[in-house]
C-alpha cells in the first residue's frame, strides 16, 4: 500500500486542497446519515472546516497573507454560506465565528449578499426567538454583536 502511496503522491498545495474537498464531502454525508445522536459533533467539524477556508482564503481575511485557496477551488464560502442559509442559529454563528477570527467583513457582507441573504431580517428573527423563549433558541447576544459591521 505504500508504494501505491508513494506513486499517486500529490503535490502538498494538491494534496491538502483535496483533503479539504474530501473531508467537506464526508461530513455531509455524514450528517445527512447521522441527524440525531451526533449531528452536534458533525455541525463543530463542518464549522471548523468553514473557518479553515475562511482563515486560509487571502481574499477574506483582514491582513494580507498568501492564499491557499485558488479563487475558483470548490467548495468556496458561497458553498458554505448555502449550508448554513438553512439554519438561522447556524448561520449567525458561523458568520460570528469568522469575524472573531479578522475576516474581512467587507469581503464577507459582498458574499452574504451575493448569496441572497438578508441578515437585517435573520438577526430580527434571531432576537425575536430569543425574546419569546430563551430557553428554547438560545443565542448568545455577543454572536448578534458580532453581527454588526456585516450590517452596516
Amino acid at each position: 500500500m505504500s508504494a501505491q502511496l508513494e506513486e499517486d503522491k500529490l503535490s502538498p498545495p494538491q494534496s491538502f486542497l483535496d483533503m479539504h474537498r474530501y473531508l467537506h464531502f464526508a461530513v455531509r454525508e455524514m450528517m445527512s446519515v447521522d441527524d440525531t445522536i451526533n449531528i452536534k459533533h458533525l455541525k463543530q467539524l463542518f464549522l471548523h472546516l468553514c473557518l479553515r477556508r475562511v482563515i486560509w482564503d487571502g481574499s477574506l481575511m483582514d491582513k494580507a497573507q498568501q492564499s491557499l485557496f485558488p479563487s475558483a477551488e470548490k467548495p468556496d464560502f458561497q458553498d458554505y454560506l448555502e449550508y448554513y442559509h438553512s439554519d438561522i442559529n447556524d448561520l449567525a454563528g458561523m458568520l460570528s465565528s469568522a469575524i472573531r477570527n479578522n475576516a474581512n467583513t467587507e469581503a464577507i457582507k459582498i458574499l452574504v449578499r451575493d448569496a441572497n441573504i438578508n441578515l437585517a431580517e435573520i438577526v430580527d428573527q434571531l432576537k425575536w426567538l430569543n425574546q419569546v423563549d430563551d430557553r428554547r433558541s438560545s443565542m448568545n447576544m455577543d454572536v448578534i454583536s458580532d453581527l454588526k459591521p456585516l450590517l452596516q
